[in-house]
């Protein structure tokens, strides 16, 4: 395998540097780099030509974004209907909720004494 590597796979070139991202470095990591490294070529000032394609593809996302905003907000005006012309039958209705022991509030606070008597049971025998 080893042979299959050195003989057989050729090296592959490096690909070309992205030109908002190289603004990016230059401009906002570079302050905080150590200052022994900030003259590495990755944080180095990007070319005029670099320097407009980055503001170039900025300004291109910016608008692409505005304008899909702009077509959200159109979609979202058109399905909207007033509060009062809503249908709201198909809604479910909310159910009124059970206590852990499956009786409602009513129930328990009429004096189920029994149940009550077998619940405070079962807990002292878990317990001993």
């Amino acid at each position: 395998v080893q042979k299959m590597f050195d003989e057989y796979l050729e090296p592959l070139s490096l690909p070309t540097p992205n030109a908002e991202k190289l603004a990016q470095m230059h401009d906002k990591v570079r302050e905080y780099v150590p200052e022994e490294f900030q003259n590495d070529a990755l944080y180095a000032k990007p070319t005029d030509q670099q320097g407009e394609a980055a503001k170039s593809a900025k300004n291109a996302r910016r608008a692409h974004r505005a304008s899909m905003a702009n077509v959200a907000k159109q979609n979202q005006a058109a399905r909207e209907v007033p509060h009062a012309a809503r249908d709201y039958s198909d809604l479910p209705t909310k159910k009124k909720r059970k206590t852990a022991h499956g009786k409602g509030k009513k129930q328990l606070l009429a004096g189920d004494d029994a149940h009550a008597e077998e619940c405070k049971a079962s807990i002292q025998s878990a317990v001993v």
